[in-house]
């Protein structure tokens, strides 16, 4: 299975961006507004609709890390 790792700095509090990524259903309100136009739920997956127009279809599936100030990264399956 493939995945995506990036780490992205944020000014902002753990638990509110953790609030905002577990909205599932609102990622085009709360976390990319503007990139992705629209959201709907179906079962267990999202179907997002990009600003250009493209659609994708994604599982709920998530890896949480926090980076612990020294360089180790430790993750927690969700």
């Amino acid at each position: 299975m493939a995945s995506i790792h990036k780490d992205i700095p944020i000014d902002a509090h753990p638990n509110d961006v953790w609030a905002a990524v577990r909205d599932f259903g609102a990622v085009h309100r709360r976390l990319v507004p503007g990139f992705v136009r629209d959201a709907q739920l179906d079962d267990e997956a999202r179907i997002v609709t990009f600003a250009n127009g493209n659609g994708a279809r994604a599982s709920g599936r998530l890896r949480r890390g926090a980076a612990d100030g020294h360089g180790h990264r430790h993750h927690r399956r969700r």
